[in-house]
């Protein structure tokens, strides 16, 4: 009330909302009828949030109408986070000719009451209106819902073609409606890409031939990257090398869709366009095949892992996925258990004008854990586990070796030393500390 700054008025607003309910209703009242603007709206809010009955409310009743957008849009954002309650008054917020009132209205959690106006929602002129909307149907078990969600498809904006989709997979639609969206959507453009992406996403294993046409014959990116995507989804063999065909793109995201793909289809035919991919200019198409190559785990890869697995010039990421991928394939040798232990106790990183560093914490971190899956196959890969996992869970015991190992490396090690007899690794309290102003620290030193 006495607070005339707008930050810290916010502020102060803020914490208010956390414990709306212990807020005294006399004290709401007066704020929600201020001639200050801030604290009617927020006031409203809170009054909308811990009311039981706010569509009988009086004072909320005045706030409906109130001349300021930001009150009605703040009333209607405390009526949204209700699980229940004050349809009458989001439905009359929902008619309001204001972006902001009817973008806080759309967002209303999902319940039976709400579905209407959820669903009228999705023919709003406004495209974020409509993409909070679809989002939204995805709390509704309501067979009405599906017809609008598909009809999305065709909205202009990808945002709300992009939301419909993920209300449908997140819905786990039957088969029939999966017919309806194959029949209404796979034979034009844009509603075709997101049918692809709904049924690669569901599974649905009848079409496999279908978008292996489409993939054929795609010339778009997108299509390439979608088609290519849900096949690798649906597992189709069949598809495997007009998938592989499209490694030759420009574009690195088609180029990582296909990586990522083969690795699901797994076929030997393109296992030489994963070693490819694997040592592409751009690093995540490169991670991807990387990554591929281990949910494969043939040992055809070993060579291409080990050399991804040696270069201290690239990302981390990729040194990180290739020791993840040798210990998939797990068949260690004494060079990769040697290279595993080099990752992760040698300075290997070059650093212009100084000396070399040890590598990222999670590039060691995987060669950790390679070496503990090796030790499950190989008794020097166990000696070896043995004597890297004590000098990185207790550093502060070895003299000199104080900097070689992060309080994150030292729990990695830790825990890995309890996979490494078998164990599941106990859980550890960690320090915790509360942040404080700078000015304070100063005032105290």
């Amino acid at each position: 009330k006495k607070e005339k700054a707008i930050f810290p008025k916010n502020m102060l607003w803020r914490d208010l909302a956390n414990s709306a309910a212990k807020c005294p209703e006399p004290m709401l009242e007066e704020l929600a009828s201020s001639p200050d603007t801030t604290n009617r709206a927020n006031a409203a809010k809170i009054f909308a949030i811990k009311s039981p009955a706010p569509d009988s409310n009086k004072t909320l009743s005045k706030n409906l109408d109130d001349p300021e957008d930001i009150v009605r849009a703040m009333l209607a954002q405390g009526l949204a986070s209700r699980s229940s309650g004050g349809i009458t008054m989001l439905e009359k917020l929902a008619r309001s000719a204001s972006i902001q009132i009817r973008s806080a209205t759309a967002s209303a959690t999902s319940s039976p009451e709400r579905l209407g106006m959820h669903l009228k929602f999705m023919a709003d002129k406004d495209p974020e209106i409509r993409r909070i909307a679809a989002a939204a149907l995805a709390g509704y078990k309501d067979p009405s819902v599906h017809a609008p969600l598909i009809n999305a498809f065709g909205d202009p904006c990808k945002p709300v073609r992009s939301a419909a989709e993920d209300s449908l997979i997140h819905l786990k639609i039957s088969p029939e409606v999966l017919d309806r969206i194959a029949a209404a959507s796979l034979a034009k453009s844009p509603d075709d890409l997101s049918a692809v992406r709904v049924i690669g996403a569901l599974g649905d294993k009848r079409y496999s031939t279908k978008i292996t046409q489409m993939l054929k014959s795609a010339e778009e990116d997108e299509m390439i990257i979608r088609s290519a995507t849900a096949l690798g989804l649906l597992e189709h063999a069949p598809a495997a090398d007009i998938v592989a065909s499209k490694a030759s793109s420009k574009n690195p995201d088609v180029r990582q869709a296909v990586a990522v793909s083969l690795g699901k289809i797994k076929q030997k035919s393109t296992f030489d366009t994963l070693k490819k991919l694997a040592e592409d200019a751009d690093t995540n198409v490169a991670g991807a095949a990387i990554r591929s190559m281990g949910w494969i785990a043939d040992p055809y890869f070993t060579d291409s892992l080990m050399k991804a697995a040696k270069n201290v010039k690239t990302s981390p990421s990729l040194r990180s996925f290739a020791c993840w991928s040798l210990a998939r394939i797990n068949q260690p040798s004494k060079e990769q258990i040697s290279l595993m232990k080099r990752n992760i106790m040698e300075k290997i990183i070059p650093v212009p004008m100084a000396g070399p560093e040890f590598d990222s914490d999670y590039a060691r971190i995987a060669a950790t854990m390679a070496l503990v899956e090796f030790s499950r196959k190989d008794d020097h890969a166990r000696e070896t586990a043995i004597e890297v996992l004590e000098k990185l869970r207790l550093p502060q015991e070895r003299q000199g070796m104080f900097f070689m190992s992060s309080l994150t490396l030292q729990e990695y090690a830790r825990q890995a030393e309890h996979y490494l007899q078998g164990k599941t690794p106990d859980k550890m309290p960690l320090p915790t500390t509360s942040p404080s102003l700078t000015v304070e620290k100063y005032v105290k030193h």
